[in-house]
């Protein structure tokens, strides 16, 4: 299941910038552990698989991070940008996804197709090619 879905670091980002639409997918906060290295208790999050947010009300809003998929990040993606550049997707031999619109010079790479999409929605929010809900 981990290989088709964002990893956390960019599941957290898509949070903090604000994407709110929910999908199957969520990270959820279990018990913190102390890390005698850091000094410090570190958050741990579990995967799962939900069928409807109910599952979820009781859960602090902190403690549950959407995880999208490659086809959820696809519906959210423009799908072009300045109407006329189309978005790419390509696998080379190594196993790296490549994607990015046609025409910019931007593009993200990734072993995981979803988390090449996620960096795409990422620069494109942050790049106000995408406007949030």
């Amino acid at each position: 299941m981990e290989r088709y879905v964002i990893d956390l670091e960019y599941a957290n980002k898509l949070k903090e910038l604000g994407v709110k639409r929910s999908f199957d997918f969520k990270y959820v906060k279990t018990i913190e552990k102390y890390t005698e290295d850091t000094f410090e208790y570190a958050k741990n999050y579990t995967l799962k698989y939900t069928s409807s947010n109910l599952e979820f009300l009781n859960y602090d809003p902190e403690d549950v991070i959407n995880a999208y998929t490659s086809d959820d990040l696809m519906t959210i993606l423009p799908s072009h940008l300045d109407k006329k550049i189309g978005l790419k997707v390509s696998k080379e031999t190594s196993g790296i996804y490549t994607v990015c619109y046609c025409g910019h010079q931007e593009s993200m790479e990734d072993l995981k197709l979803s988390n090449a999409l996620a960096k795409l929605l990422i620069w494109c929010i942050e790049n106000e090619y995408y406007k949030l809900d």
